[in-house]
């Protein structure tokens, strides 16, 4: 799923509903009867940007023709041709996309929490473009359905033109007169959409972030300087912090610290936005070119706020102590409870901690080697006491070598 936003917030009915949030119940889905893939006449002018000037746009203003429609997303061709959707409204207030049924507009779709989207139609039969948004539809619905609990079957999940005979919309064709030309049905949709939750439910083989370490702040010490040679002392000796407020949260500090070591080039900080006086050790608020990021007080501070924004994607215990994340306010709460899903591109639900490809899996790989490098050896030497007569030393060298240690006698 090619998940975009950007919100109308001109257009009438999000500034009547914007205050009016509920949780979402069901989903319609409405295709546009137009002959115009293009997202651009939705979410911004024709100019080939899409989203470039959202004020020039009919959609996103007040309707001089008094016509009040509004959907949640819209999906359909970026200029480029590939398929996105972009949202338009936030999910959980109510849109103007059903308009009423014989159950009167206190039961209608747009009041009882039903989120609909619009597919941009093209009526040239062509089944390349109906394939493609029909799995982008699949995939924003799997998605949606798991976000707020939504099951995947009528009368939750339904079309526009299922509404009708429900009372709880118009009439309206959609999405009934196009999805039969290429051989779906909304009882294939639906039965699709359900595949596509079972195909991300099995994670028995991912990695979850909530839980204790399996590394030691011995190996993560040995891992930092294999990797760089002129690693300060300091950054050594803030290494058991990972641990003990990883330990507090029940969050994998060596996740932490492999993140760490992605994020700051193995604490060179070559290229990174963040340097080592900023406390920061994972990007947080680095979220463009030139942004300098957030800084912290201590280094303890700022491992404490990297651990709690990992537990707001992880899971949605209580934290154990006061958040310092700076950020958490723009995570949904339990979105990625597994490392390989820290990134948006793998995430199932299109969230993640950042854009790039295979986010988690390269700190995961970073994990892998921490978790095989090998501390260097401690030696100790152990004194059993000076003996004036030679046959006792040799008798407790002898007891000594049948322990198992390796012994010998000194002379001085």
């Amino acid at each position: 799923m090619n998940l975009r936003q950007l919100i109308l917030t001109q257009n009438e009915c999000y500034i009547v509903n914007r205050e009016r949030t509920r949780a979402p119940a069901g989903i319609m889905v409405h295709s546009t009867a137009a002959n115009n893939t293009k997202l651009s006449r939705y979410v911004g002018p024709n100019d080939g940007v899409v989203g470039s000037n959202p004020n020039n746009n009919h959609w996103n203003q007040f309707r001089p023709d008094g016509r009040q429609v509004c959907v949640h997303a819209f999906i359909g061709t970026l200029p480029n041709g590939s398929i996105a959707t972009y949202q338009t409204l936030p999910w959980d207030i109510p849109g103007w996309h059903s308009g009423s049924g014989n159950k009167g507009p206190a039961a209608d779709a747009n009041n009882t929490g039903y989120i609909g989207f619009e597919i941009c139609e093209d009526d040239t039969n062509g089944r390349t473009y109906f394939n493609a948004v029909y799995k982008e539809a699949v995939e924003l619905c799997a998605y949606l359905c798991r976000l707020y609990g939504i099951k995947p079957e009528s009368p939750w999940l339904i079309c526009h033109r299922e509404g009708g005979p429900l009372g709880i919309a118009s009439n309206s064709a959609d999405v009934l007169h196009w999805f039969p030309k290429h051989g779906k049905s909304m009882d294939d949709f639906r039965a699709d959409v359900q595949k596509e939750m079972a195909a991300n439910a099995n994670t028995s083989n991912l990695t979850p972030i909530t839980g204790q370490s399996t590394a030691t702040a011995a190996q993560m010490a040995a891992y930092i300087k294999s990797v760089n040679k002129n690693v300060p002392q300091s950054v050594i000796d803030i290494l058991p912090l990972y641990l003990t407020e990883g330990a507090v949260e029940n969050i994998r500090g060596d996740v932490a610290f492999a993140q760490s070591c992605l994020e700051t080039g193995n604490f060179t900080f070559a290229g990174s936005a963040v340097t080592l006086g900023q406390n920061n050790f994972c990007g947080m608020g680095v979220t463009g070119t030139g942004m300098k990021g957030n800084s912290f007080p201590t280094a303890q501070i700022g491992i404490r706020a990297q651990i709690h924004h990992l537990k707001h994607y992880a899971n949605t215990e209580p934290l154990a102590n006061p958040n310092e994340s700076p950020r958490s306010q723009f995570v949904q709460r339990g979105c990625a409870p597994y490392v390989e899903w820290l990134g948006q591109k793998e995430n199932p639900e299109g969230r993640g901690w950042a854009v790039g490809e295979g986010y988690g899996g390269k700190i995961l790989t970073i994990l892998s080697n921490v978790l095989r490098a090998a501390p260097a050896p401690q030696y100790y030497r152990v004194q059993l006491g000076a003996f004036a007569v030679k046959p006792n030393a040799e008798a407790m060298l002898a007891k000594v070598r049948a322990a198992g240690f390796d012994a010998f006698i000194t002379h001085g």
